[in-house]
């Protein structure tokens, strides 16, 4: 993809989220106690722009009823919550490759094949979740949007942008952007994604390339949760990459 063509790119999708968002209504907190499923449980590349943070941790937003927030548990980790007409879920992103492999493992001894219907050929998908950058220790909250069903022949690509919101060195805020395709595979209530982006990090004021792997679980055709790998380089030598990111979060689809 040419240059003009992926800023032309980067920032209708990123647009699109700004959109999505400044029309949510802001609600209040969340309860602390939430009737998550019994399956749940529990994507950071720093990039600043100079813009307001678009997802915030501590101050929920609505999407179509549906409410999110983004809060801290006591030990410093991330806690993803949920709740409205779609459903209720609470969810720990994995920060750790063992985390992560033992939420797969859960995930794929849950699916239930007769669920593949939950996801649909022509849909918009809201990621909200946390990433974690394994080389650094360093999290930042996420927030993507993508749409399904673009391609009428190809209803399993899609095309979104993530924003990414943390802090590192002292700076707060936007600390990246980036837009992505993603191919999803449903076997049933789960689903395997693999994509492709590209972006700019804003605390090293750098592009950036993504490469990504993700698992999904829905509760409902709305609503479920997903965990996820991802290495997001920056230059032609290894000791310039951000690294190994693992995270996860919760998926609204409308």
């Amino acid at each position: 993809m040419k240059f003009k063509a992926l800023v032309y790119l980067t920032a209708v999708t990123i647009g699109l989220i700004i959109t999505t968002i400044c029309h949510a209504q802001v609600t209040p907190p969340l309860p602390v106690t939430m009737n998550a499923p019994a399956v749940n449980q529990l994507e950071a590349a720093p990039a600043v722009f100079n813009i307001p943070p678009i997802v915030t941790p501590g101050h929920p937003f609505t999407v179509n009823g549906q409410t999110f927030l983004i809060s801290t548990n006591a030990d410093g980790s991330l806690a993803i919550l949920t709740s409205g007409p779609a459903g209720t879920n609470s969810v720990t992103p994995p920060s750790n490759s063992a985390q992560l492999l033992q939420r797969i493992e859960e995930m794929v001894n849950a699916n239930n094949p007769a669920n593949i219907s939950y996801y649909g050929s022509n849909e918009y998908v809201l990621s909200v979740g946390g990433v974690f950058a394994q080389n650094s220790g360093q999290a930042a909250a996420q927030l993507s949007l993508e749409k399904y069903g673009l391609l009428k022949s190809a209803p399993n690509f899609a095309l979104g942008a993530a924003v990414l919101e943390g802090n590192a060195n002292g700076q707060n805020g936007t600390a990246g952007a980036y837009a992505f395709v993603d191919y999803r595979r449903p076997i049933g209530d789960v689903a395997f994604t693999a994509g492709l982006g590209a972006g700019w990090d804003n605390y090293n004021k750098a592009p950036m390339g993504v490469v990504k792997a993700e698992i999904e679980y829905r509760q409902n055709s709305h609503l479920g949760e997903y965990v996820g790998l991802g290495y997001a380089f920056e230059g032609l030598q290894k000791s310039q990459d951000r690294g190994l990111m693992i995270g996860g979060g919760i998926r609204y689809a409308f």
